[in-house]
């Protein structure tokens, strides 16, 4: 009888110490060297484990991306049910958006967009995707708004929403902050009932 696998247990310890390289050094600072021994463990077993350097960028991306589009997606799924918009908005401005080890990994893939069309398309159809929710949750709530307006919301939602999360550095003050939801809802609302 064979030894058991261990992917199941080393898979994610590297997954998570690529996580810290790219929060800390960018995408092409994270090299199979720094994660390898982030991971405290060989090169070899980095490969073994996950394949190579874009293998494993793959797997921090659906490990980084995937928890929020999850989440976004069942937030709408509730709006359309009859609980509103506000499952949505508490999502985009307060549990989505709290700072997280992850804001770095994000910020990180947007800077590395730049210079990886991949990476651009990815993104870009992350938020495509976004847009296209918070546009539907807009219009389950506001069933009279036409889809360019609420898509429009949408865009305007992500950005807010992208701008916090970057800023959330800075650490202002939670007055400041928590007026954003509100401040998105005013939006929306003005726009329904143009």
């Amino acid at each position: 009888m064979g030894r058991p696998s261990l992917v199941h247990e080393r898979r994610p310890q590297i997954v998570e110490a690529a996580k810290r390289v790219i929060g800390k050094y960018g995408v092409e600072g994270a090299t199979q060297e720094r994660i390898a021994s982030e991971a405290q463990l060989s090169r070899a077993h980095i490969r073994h484990y996950v394949g190579n350097r874009d293998e494993l960028i793959q797997l921090v991306w659906n490990s980084t991306m995937e928890p929020y589009a999850q989440e976004m997606h069942e937030r709408v799924q509730a709006a359309h049910t009859g609980l509103g918009l506000a499952g949505v908005l508490d999502f985009l401005f307060g549990t989505g958006v709290e700072a997280s080890p992850d804001d770095a990994v994000f910020d990180a893939f947007l800077a590395w967009s730049q210079h990886d069309e991949r990476v651009r398309e990815r993104l870009l159809d992350s938020y495509e995707t976004v847009v296209t929710e918070v546009a539907a949750a807009i219009r389950a709530t506001y069933p009279k708004m036409d889809v360019a307006e609420s898509e429009a919301l949408g865009y305007a939602m992500l950005c807010l929403t992208i701008g916090s999360s970057s800023m959330s550095v800075l650490q202002f003050p939670a007055k400041q902050t928590g007026r954003l939801r509100d401040v998105a809802a005013s939006m929306i609302h003005a726009a329904a009932t143009v």
